[in-house]
Protein backbone atom coordinates (compact mmCIF):
# COMPACT_ATOMS: atom_id res chain seq x y z
CA UNK A 1 0.00 0.00 0.00
CA UNK A 2 3.21 2.11 0.72
CA UNK A 3 4.10 1.70 -2.80
CA UNK A 4 1.94 4.41 -4.38
CA UNK A 5 3.64 7.15 -2.21
CA UNK A 6 7.53 6.04 -3.38
CA UNK A 7 9.31 9.08 -4.21
CA UNK A 8 12.67 8.70 -5.92
CA UNK A 9 14.83 8.63 -8.80
CA UNK A 10 16.04 5.03 -8.37
CA UNK A 11 14.11 2.17 -7.93
CA UNK A 12 16.65 0.85 -5.19
CA UNK A 13 16.40 4.08 -3.39
CA UNK A 14 12.80 4.78 -3.24
CA UNK A 15 11.36 6.64 -0.37
CA UNK A 16 7.46 7.63 1.16
CA UNK A 17 7.70 11.38 2.42
CA UNK A 18 7.17 11.75 6.30
CA UNK A 19 3.70 13.15 4.89
CA UNK A 20 2.16 10.11 3.51
CA UNK A 21 4.28 7.76 5.60
CA UNK A 22 2.66 9.54 9.17
CA UNK A 23 -1.08 9.48 7.01
CA UNK A 24 -0.77 5.46 5.89
CA UNK A 25 -3.71 3.85 7.74
CA UNK A 26 -2.52 0.42 9.49
CA UNK A 27 -5.89 -2.09 10.14
CA UNK A 28 -5.57 -3.57 13.20
CA UNK A 29 -8.04 -6.40 15.00
CA UNK A 30 -9.84 -5.20 18.37
CA UNK A 31 -8.05 -5.98 21.29
CA UNK A 32 -10.27 -8.73 22.04
CA UNK A 33 -9.44 -10.57 18.68
CA UNK A 34 -6.07 -9.93 19.06
CA UNK A 35 -6.43 -11.82 22.56
CA UNK A 36 -7.68 -14.93 20.75
CA UNK A 37 -5.43 -14.54 18.84
CA UNK A 38 -2.67 -14.93 20.85
CA UNK A 39 -4.33 -17.97 23.37
CA UNK A 40 -4.85 -19.55 20.33
CA UNK A 41 -0.99 -19.01 19.50
CA UNK A 42 0.13 -20.05 22.91
CA UNK A 43 -2.18 -23.13 22.58
CA UNK A 44 -0.33 -24.07 19.88
CA UNK A 45 2.90 -23.66 21.21
CA UNK A 46 1.84 -25.55 24.40
CA UNK A 47 1.12 -28.71 22.45
CA UNK A 48 4.13 -28.27 19.66
CA UNK A 49 6.48 -28.45 22.36
CA UNK A 50 4.45 -31.27 24.34
CA UNK A 51 4.81 -33.03 21.57
CA UNK A 52 8.80 -32.14 20.97
CA UNK A 53 9.10 -33.95 24.18
CA UNK A 54 7.15 -36.99 23.19
CA UNK A 55 9.08 -37.69 20.35
CA UNK A 56 12.25 -37.50 22.38
CA UNK A 57 10.99 -39.73 24.68
CA UNK A 58 9.95 -42.06 21.86
CA UNK A 59 13.35 -41.72 20.63
CA UNK A 60 15.40 -42.79 23.68
CA UNK A 61 12.96 -45.54 24.04
CA UNK A 62 13.59 -46.56 20.17
CA UNK A 63 17.70 -46.00 21.25
CA UNK A 64 17.51 -48.51 24.29
CA UNK A 65 15.81 -51.13 22.52
CA UNK A 66 17.80 -51.06 19.44
CA UNK A 67 20.91 -51.05 21.96
CA UNK A 68 19.61 -54.44 24.12
CA UNK A 69 17.70 -56.13 21.83
CA UNK A 70 20.56 -58.17 20.49
CA UNK A 71 22.08 -59.12 23.73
Amino acid sequence: MARKYEQGTVYERTAVSIKDFLNISIYLPSNDIQNEISKLLEFIEHKLMLNIELSKNLLQVKNYFLQNIFI
